[in-house]
């Protein structure tokens, strides 16, 4: 269902020439610009898309042109704090569907942008999939790509000029002394900091999580989460004042199937020894909501953990995350569990929400397999975090409109933000009078940007300030 109704909708917009708007990150996470992309001229053998890059006060940078031999359903972009990588899929679900892997490298203060390159892995080996791209800072980039006939990942990088730096291939011994790739699921990155975290994807339920940490493209340490049976699934990895942090979901792998325990946090310098580890169970949360012990809420059942996030001035660590119901899946309640810094909870805050009931007859023997999958086929409503002003405090926006199938809309386009300032929550909503297309994106520290498709096909885009 995915495949088909992610690939749909982006198929109408690109018929209808729409512009499509995608944020450009610095290595710090803050929204350092705007591209936005919208063809306009096609045959049967070249496409030609504009960009316009704009700063995030929305002043024009500048504009250049992207020439290409194919249609472009998807673009993704990955700054590294001196050229722009412009990837382009002919594919929305690129992961799973890449024939080529195609991008551009365009310099944004010099304004000038390469050919359209080409690592064509399909060719070379149809089995060959890139999963993921990050910044190499201010020198190059680096690219993931998996290959399960020959059971690797490797790590491919080039630098600003497309001039291969060097090429790795990652794989573990299992259990069985036996060869297994592991899929790609995350990166962090500070000064000479990396760490990425892979999952053994030859086993689905059993399987186990692996972080790789790299100095100065060194790598140093391969630590596995898991004890026995016990599993740790990473949602989030910061790095913060060369600390790395990791924080997840805990689970028990027991007769065949997945028991949700509740969440940790792992704490490491930077060369991956381990300073602490911590763990937060069902019981924990009982002074604060009405949960049993398998994590089923009271009214709103299992608790999906979107992301966790570190409020620069209290230390106090957030988890943000949605509650839904099982057979069939009815998506509730935003929930935030407050911690301190040492991983103690404080507080438990749920913000209701315009439910979401969806038609997919999923009938999962476990919540984290259902959320999960949920998550993947856009079911939820949490759309990103943002600092409430620089350093100091969080805001969390979400969709607070009955969705229909994950995607598709009922009645008007409104969502909600919850600010997080002086260990105290807070809720503002956004109620769009307009009947266009509209939606959220991420922008600098008290700010966020709107973006609404107007009948005519132009884009009206402003910045708005958060209510704190």
């Amino acid at each position: 269902m995915k495949k088909f109704l992610i690939v749909l909708i982006i198929c109408i917009f690109n018929l209808q020439n729409a512009q499509i708007a995608i944020p450009i990150f610095k290595e710090n996470k803050e929204v350092f610009a705007y591209a936005t992309f919208k063809p306009v001229s096609k045959s049967s053998k070249n496409y030609i898309y504009k960009m316009e890059i704009q700063d995030v006060n929305l002043n024009k940078i500048n504009e250049v042109l992207l020439k290409t031999d194919f249609k472009v359903l998807s673009f993704d972009l990955c700054f590294n704090g001196k050229k722009l990588l412009i990837e382009c899929f002919d594919y929305d679900d690129y992961r799973t569907l890449l024939k080529d892997f195609r991008y551009f490298i365009y310099d944004i203060k010099e304004n000038k942008i390469s050919d359209c390159l080409q690592m064509d892995f399909a060719k070379e080996n149809r089995n060959n999939i890139v999963q993921k791209s990050f910044p190499i800072n201010e020198k190059g980039f680096t690219f993931f790509f998996t290959n399960g006939s020959k059971q690797e990942t490797t790590m491919y990088s080039i630098n600003n000029e497309n001039q291969k730096i060097s090429e790795n291939a990652i794989y573990f011994l299992n259990e069985k002394n036996k060869r297994t790739y592991y899929q790609y699921l995350r990166s962090a990155t500070s000064d000479n900091i990396m760490i990425h975290c892979f999952f053994d994807n030859t086993v689905r339920l059993d399987g186990s999580y692996q972080l790789l940490f790299y100095n100065s493209g060194e790598l140093l340490k391969t630590i596995k989460l898991s004890n026995g049976n016990k599993r740790e699934l990473p949602k989030s990895i910061i790095v913060k004042d060369k600390e790395v942090f990791v924080f997840g979901d805990t689970y028990t792998f027991i007769n065949n199937n997945l028991q949700y325990d509740g969440f940790f946090l792992r704490k490491y310098d930077s060369q991956g020894n381990e300073i602490s580890n911590k763990t937060m169970t069902w019981n924990d949360m009982k002074p604060f909501i009405k949960i049993n012990e398998n994590g089923i809420v009271e009214n709103l059942g299992s608790i999906y953990s979107h992301e966790f996030k570190i409020d620069k001035t209290s230390n106090h660590i957030i988890l943000v995350g949605e509650t839904f119901q099982r057979r069939p899946s009815k998506i509730n309640d935003m929930i935030f569990l407050d911690f301190d810094e040492n991983f103690e909870l404080k507080a438990v805050k749920n913000f209701n929400k315009t439910f979401s009931k969806s038609n997919t007859g999923f009938n999962y023997g476990n919540p984290l397999a259902e959320g999960t999958d949920l998550k993947a086929l856009n079911y939820f409503d949490y759309e990103f975090s943002n600092d409430l002003v620089k350093n100091n405090g969080l805001a969390f926006f979400f969709k607070n409109t009955d969705q229909k199938d994950g995607l598709f809309t009922n009645g008007k386009y409104n969502y909600g933000i919850i600010s997080y300032k002086n260990n105290e929550f807070s809720r503002d909503d956004i109620n769009f009078t307009s009947q266009n297309y509209s939606y959220l994106l991420p922008s600098k520290p008290g700010y966020f940007l709107i973006y609404e498709l107007q009948k005519d096909e132009n884009v009206e885009k402003r910045i708005e300030k958060i209510n704190n």
